[in-house]
């Protein structure tokens, strides 16, 4: 089972950069990638709707306001209910070192948004989502360490859900709100869950040696 799922994520990671070199080369180029074009109208279309309203609010959870004092209030709680300073740190290392990987990679790539917005914590470049990033790496982790604690695989399974699906709203929210275009969120989900994958087999691989 466990080759079968290293074969499935090495088949992900494989798929998933071809089609990110594939809307860089035309990113790079100054041009916009033909699902980023398409939906260009949907986005004016919904502007001021109650749909625009509900994840105006909701993308509020991906914002660096909000997700400084949680991922803290997160490690002490993490670190409570282990009683580890290991799952704790490593809670929030990965999630800073999530926000480096995304400012870097915007730095590199800089590419302009749709629109920018102080009000929306919209400024500077575009790609990747950051929102979709680090949102995703922060409820998925959390998912897991709270879900381990859970003793039901079903009521396990819920809170993944959960926390996963929560994520990929905070995410889809960016483009709801114009301010980061289709191709930025996907890249900020795969970049995301590449880094949630690695982190989370390192957490398993500690928690079956017992190093917390």
């Amino acid at each position: 089972m466990k080759i079968r799922h290293n074969f499935l994520f090495f088949i992900f990671i494989a798929v998933y950069f071809s089609v990110i070199w594939w809307w860089l080369r035309v990113i790079l180029t100054g041009g916009l990638p033909w699902i980023d074009a398409v939906t260009r109208g949907f986005t004016e279309e919904i502007k001021d709707s109650i749909v625009y309203v509900l994840f105006r609010w909701l993308t509020v959870f991906g914002s660096k306001p909000f997700m400084v004092p949680f991922v803290i209030g997160m490690m002490i709680v993490i670190w409570c209910i282990y009683r580890a300073w290991r799952p704790a740190f490593t809670y929030g290392l990965v999630i800073l070192g999530t926000y480096i990987v995304n400012k870097s990679s915007k730095l590199f790539i800089a590419r302009d948004r749709p629109e920018t917005s102080v009000l929306l914590d919209a400024n500077g470049y575009s790609f990747p989502s950051g929102h979709a990033m680090v949102s995703f790496v922060c409820y998925g982790l959390l998912a897991y360490f709270t879900g381990k604690m859970v003793r039901s695989p079903v009521f396990s399974m819920i809170v993944y859900c959960y926390f996963i699906i929560f994520a990929f709203l905070i995410g889809f929210s960016r483009f709801i709100l114009n301010v980061h275009y289709p191709t930025d969120i996907v890249a900020g989900w795969g970049l995301g869950g590449i880094i949630l994958y690695g982190t989370i087999a390192l957490c398993n691989r500690n928690a079956a040696n017992k190093r917390w």
